[in-house]
């Protein structure tokens, strides 16, 4: 009996070395599988966020069209169309605005690199324009 004691005396709690090993190599495998998915699913909001903001600047811009028979000249005039404020790229910037005549073009200055560079846009009707290029989706590179 004294034995079984002694025994139960120094046995001592915790992990052994082979588990806290195991653990961390299970932690590893599902980090590898979490963080591209993550990843992918963060482009891809960006990149619907984009799509959504520009449908909407675009319809405002056609509104404005239908009330006063003009396509809306500064920001301050679309952002009554938004109470207040008007929407950020998902970087945090200003979209670009450039009229031409009787046509517009709205679109994000940054491209998103998951999607091999590409620029997104919009004209009239809300027809996103996709493209490898500003100048692509029918803007105006910007000169440096």
């Amino acid at each position: 009996m004294s034995y079984l004691v002694r025994k139960r005396k120094k046995r001592e709690e915790g992990f052994t070395l082979i588990e806290l090993v195991i653990v961390i190599a299970i932690i590893g495998i599902l980090m590898a599988i979490a963080i591209p998915n993550y990843m992918s699913a963060r482009q891809n909001a960006a990149v619907n966020a984009t799509k959504a903001n520009l449908k909407n600047l675009a319809t405002a811009m056609e509104l404005h069209m239908a009330e006063n028979n003009v396509y809306p000249t500064t920001e301050d005039d679309l952002e009554s169309y938004f109470g207040g404020s008007l929407p950020k790229t998902p970087k945090d910037k200003d979209y670009i605005y450039e009229l031409k005549e009787d046509t517009f073009l709205i679109y994000d200055p940054d491209p998103y690199p998951g999607t091999d560079g590409t620029y997104y846009g919009v004209g009239p009707g809300g027809t996103i324009k996709e493209g490898a290029s500003i100048t692509e989706i029918g803007g105006t590179e910007p000169t440096t």
